[in-house]
């Protein structure tokens, strides 16, 4: 589990259960990420200008270039058509081979690498369902993007080292901020991703939690059930939990039980339920999301989902 304060200030860091028996820092060992992956391909898609207000065929296709691969759903669900946000609220994977496709391998690739993402990705297309080893750090790096109006901010662990004589021996240097996309594509998908916690894979956090907030995040859950990701942000904090042995092939034994949104999202609610009672960090769940241009609200207010094409 990691959390980053979204002016850069690195809040917490827990690199495994207990360092009696394992010695792993999974904050920064690269594992199978999953669908906490599928932002960055949709980023790269309304930042490419592809039209927020269409919808996709959920249909199964192979794809001839590739070895004849055939993406599926999870839920094995391929009727009607979806909206980019209704694809990302409920995860569909083959509407996201789809998008990365209208979105573009290469610029999928080199926003990643803009936002933050330093693990050198494969060229191949099941990037879009999360395929790539990536650590926690980078992906909790690369969604502070999002939360920050498409700014893409430094990490720093410590502000300054100093003697007890006064001297200051190390003060950190702010560094200069990247934009990577506009602030209206980090809005539109801030909004995409508010769906998935009110509507979606992650919609525990308003009915079993009970948070109320401004909320936004994506689950994760790999082949095998071997990884489960949770990456959630407010305007405030973003922080994520990865769930998983340290050898992958230890998993559970089904989605009901291994899925992300029941391992790691109960991790960053318990955390978040303690800083909403700490009177000193409650301020970290408050606050509101920029919005979205007019324009943009008229497309992602359309219905998430159609029978078939009008």
């Amino acid at each position: 589990f990691t959390c980053i304060k979204n002016t850069g200030e690195v809040l917490a860091w827990v690199g495994g259960r207990d360092f009696r028996y394992t010695q792993y820092d999974h904050v920064k060992r690269t594992r199978q990420v999953g669908s906490v992956f599928k932002p960055i391909v949709y980023a790269t898609a309304v930042d490419q200008g592809v039209n927020i207000c269409n919808y996709f065929k959920n249909n199964k296709k192979s794809y001839d270039k590739y070895d004849d691969w055939e993406p599926k759903n999870a839920s094995n669900n391929y009727n009607g058509e979806y909206t980019m946000k209704g694809a990302l609220t409920y995860s569909l994977n083959v509407v996201s081979v789809q998008v990365l496709f209208r979105a573009g391998l290469l610029d999928v690739l080199n926003v990643a690498s803009q936002m933050g993402i330093t693990t050198n990705l494969p060229e191949v297309p099941s990037i879009s369902l999360g395929t790539p080893d990536i650590s926690l750090y980078e992906m909790v790096n690369a969604y502070t993007c999002f939360a920050n109006d498409g700014n893409r901010v430094n990490t720093k662990y410590l502000e300054n080292i100093q003697l007890p004589s006064g001297e200051i021996i190390y003060k950190n240097r702010p560094k200069e901020i990247k934009e990577v996309f506009s602030s209206n594509v980090a809005a539109i998908m801030t909004n995409m991703m508010e769906s998935v916690v009110n509507n979606g894979t992650s919609k525990a956090l308003r009915t079993d939690y009970g948070f109320k907030g401004s909320i936004a995040g994506k689950t994760g859950t790999t082949q095998n059930q071997s990884d489960g990701w949770f990456i959630g942000y407010t305007p405030q904090f973003t922080a994520g939990a990865w769930v998983g042995a340290d050898n992958p092939d230890i998993h559970f034994k089904s989605l009901s039980s291994g899925s992300g949104s029941k391992t790691a999202l109960p991790i960053w609610a318990d955390f978040a339920l303690n800083l909403k009672n700490d009177p000193y960090c409650s301020y970290l769940l408050e606050g509101e999301f920029t919005r979205p241009s007019e324009k943009s609200m008229n497309c992602l207010n359309q219905p998430l989902y159609r029978e078939k094409e009008l």
